[in-house]
């Protein structure tokens, strides 16, 4: 990003732009929190399909015993559907304001990170396996981890500029 004429004499941003960057981040937290939900949302629907879901017939509710596979790949069982589906209607209904969607981002960053640590120290066979998580699942769950921390941190971070630029406008 190139710096302005302002920027270089160390003034910061002009107010009226740090308050559009503020507002562009604002929004854009207040997208990515139904965007997150509609994927989980997703992923959880998937989950009762079958064809989507081969070895539909083998879907149990929890554990290892439920050998059905999300696009071939990963494991699922009823509980880890009806967990994304619901995590996925949670994103819709705090997208309201800037921190319920910010805090949603964080806690179901948080929850599935902790789902994708507990799936790869877990033992595949053992009976803690409750969620029915196979090492594509743990994968696919630090992956969302990150993706939603990212989005819940970053668009909403305020830069050191924009306080700046608010400051100076006083």
């Amino acid at each position: 990003m190139f710096l302005g004429l302002d920027q270089v004499k160390g003034g910061g941003l002009e107010p009226s732009e740090a308050r559009q960057r503020n507002d562009q981040r604002k929004a854009g937290v207040r997208r990515a929190a139904p965007a997150a939900g509609a994927l989980l949302l997703l992923l959880g629907c998937l989950g009762f399909i079958p064809g989507v879901t081969t070895n539909y017939a083998n879907l149990r509710w929890i554990g290892q015993d439920s050998t059905a596979l999300l696009l071939g790949v990963f494991q699922v069982s009823i509980l880890q559907n009806l967990v994304h589906a619901v995590t996925g209607v949670a994103g819709f209904l705090l997208s309201g304001s800037v921190r319920e969607a910010k805090t949603y981002l964080t806690i179901a960053g948080v929850f599935y990170l902790l789902m994708g640590v507990f799936g790869l120290i877990v033992s595949y066979w053992t009976a803690a396996n409750l969620m029915a998580a196979n090492t594509a699942d743990s994968i696919l769950h630090l992956a969302l981890s990150a993706a939603l921390l990212a989005s819940g941190i970053l668009l909403s971070a305020h830069g050191g500029h924009e306080r700046k630029a608010r400051q100076g406008s006083r």
